[in-house]
């Protein structure tokens, strides 16, 4: 599964940008395209729609993380 995520944070959205590439995702990977505004950009590659759920709740659970907001999913 892949998915692109746009990730709302408080604070200096590029230090959270650099707090997101250290979120660990367990069977996902994720790539931080850049920051736009107060948004970060992600880029999530995962095996199943379980673990897709289970990176978007951890990028949820971060400090500092307001919303994330998924912009497309799509089958690998």
């Amino acid at each position: 599964m892949r998915a692109w995520l746009l990730i709302d944070v408080e604070g200096d959205p590029y230090e959270m940008k650099e707090k997101l590439r250290s979120v660990s995702l367990s069977n996902a990977l994720q790539l931080v395209e850049g920051v736009m505004g107060k948004e970060v950009i992600v880029h999530v590659e995962a095996s199943t729609l379980a673990d897709l759920n289970s990176a978007l709740q951890s990028f949820a659970g971060t400090p500092g993380v307001t919303g994330v907001t998924t912009l497309m999913i799509r089958p690998a």
